[in-house]
């Protein structure tokens, strides 16, 4: 999914979404579909008047069309947020907080949350991979926190899995990307576990914060 349309209420409104990098110049299927997995908000959506344009609230360099969640609004959201409650609501969390004491840069960032075993939640974007420079192999380079200790906290890109230790203050970290894989869309897909064991149970919190991806080289990384 290139980005979630989450309505204007009853007027017609003009939106635009942005294209992702590796589907430039592509003939590629338009697909618009509406999940809605708990069955106790429906909604109807009426589209009309598409086009392309060349719009500058889109970004120039499109590997990753929201690296640091500014760009998701209450219209508009380029990271699809997911969760499995497992019967229990409101012991997990995924949000895109509006809040510059969260955030390490700008004034929005992605917050993740579980106080229940057998939760899930989730935030999925789509990333182009770049070609290796010189020396350099591409990466996906963010900064996160972790505090708790209970569950897991991972990064997924394609079927390559990174968990991420504690961190109680924002820290970097970088995903070597697969050189192989340059000029191609894969899902980038963050996620917290409440972990495993009885259901009924709860867990001390276990928090994770996101903010100032970035698709880039890096030498560490493979070029080839």
């Amino acid at each position: 999914p290139w980005a979630e349309y989450l309505g204007s209420g009853s007027a017609l409104a003009r939106q635009t979404v942005c294209i992702p990098e590796y589907a430039k110049g592509m003939v590629s299927p338009l697909e618009l579909w509406t999940p809605n997995t708990t069955g106790g908000d429906a909604r109807t959506f009426d589209i009309d008047a598409m086009t392309l344009v060349n719009s500058s609230p889109c970004p120039a360099d499109a590997l990753l069309l929201d690296p640091g969640f500014e760009l998701s609004t209450s219209r508009i959201r380029y990271w699809s947020l997911a969760l499995n409650e497992n019967g229990y609501p409101g012991s997990v969390s995924s949000a895109i907080v509006n809040d510059a004491s969260v955030a390490r840069n700008g004034s929005r960032a992605l917050v993740l949350t579980s106080t229940q075993v057998c939760t899930d939640a989730w935030a999925r974007a789509v990333l182009t991979v770049p070609p290796p420079t010189g020396t350099a192999g591409p990466a996906l380079r963010f900064f996160y926190t972790r505090t708790g200790t209970a569950g897991g906290l991972t990064v997924t890109v394609a079927s390559e899995i990174t968990s991420l230790e504690e961190q109680s203050a924002y820290a970097e970290r970088v995903i070597c990307l697969d050189p192989a894989a340059a000029g191609q869309g894969l899902t980038v897909q963050l996620q917290i576990r409440g972990g495993s064991g009885t259901c009924a149970n709860t867990i001390p919190e276990i928090r994770a914060t996101f903010d100032d991806f970035e698709v880039t080289t890096d030498p560490a990384c493979p070029t080839q």
